[in-house]
């Protein structure tokens, strides 16, 4: 796992009981999107698989759940400016909703990448609660997918030299310099967050320090 590989604890789940959070928690909710469920709806649809939750859903449970673990706002600050964040990988389910849903082609589906990004940035601003490192994972290669492969693969033609399907691979995986422009709400404020980029190709190793002043992994 990559956790593992990193030398990182695995976490317990936001909603576990009776588990101790200060060294770090998982926010992840099951086929959770960047976007709301109120944009799919918008789009017709309304198929409760994705509707476990979205990024503003874990953010307010992250919210909820920091003065249980830091206590006070400038206590929390100091908690938060030493932790690392892993945030996400956003975005993919918002792909497969379009591609699976909607029947788009990925050149499609690309039409909504400004409205995703858009939503991971304004998640990236956690920076309102004093984050600094931010690591940003880019989205698993679609194309790769097992689901997608009998779907949509017709022929050797359509696979690269890794047997995925070229076309789904096309969806961006790399989300950070998008999430640096303008349309995406860029040019940030001078405290933002630094903001790493994790490939799944190729895992990013942070620095992490042991001892009692290590910092804490959110993901």
């Amino acid at each position: 796992m990559p956790a593992q590989a990193l030398g990182l604890p695995l976490l317990p789940p936001s909603k576990a009981k009776g588990k101790d959070f200060r060294r770090g928690v998982n926010m992840a909710i099951t086929g959770g999107t960047a976007m709301n469920f109120s944009f799919y709806k918008s789009l017709g649809i309304e198929n409760l698989v994705w509707n476990h939750g979205s990024l503003d859903t874990q953010i307010q449970w992250f919210k909820e759940l920091l003065p249980s673990i830091c206590g006070r706002e400038q206590s929390c600050k100091g908690y938060v400016r030493k932790s690392l964040f892993m945030f996400g990988a956003y975005g993919g389910n918002d792909y497969n909703v379009q591609l699976l849903e909607r029947g788009l082609t990925p050149e499609q589906a690309m039409n909504y990448t400004p409205k995703i990004v858009g939503a991971i940035a304004n998640g990236v601003k956690l920076i309102a609660l004093g984050a600094v490192h931010v690591v940003v994972p880019g989205i698993f290669p679609t194309g790769c997918l097992p689901i997608f492969l009998p779907l949509f693969g017709d022929g050797d033609a359509d696979l690269d030299d890794a047997g995925c399907l070229k076309a789904y691979n096309l969806l961006p995986p790399d989300q950070v310099p998008q999430l640096d422009a303008p349309e995406a709400g860029g040019s940030p404020p001078a405290e933002a967050p630094q903001l790493d980029e994790a490939h799944v190709r190729g895992l990013l190793r942070p620095r992490v320090p042991d001892g009692p002043g290590a910092p804490q992994v959110w993901v």
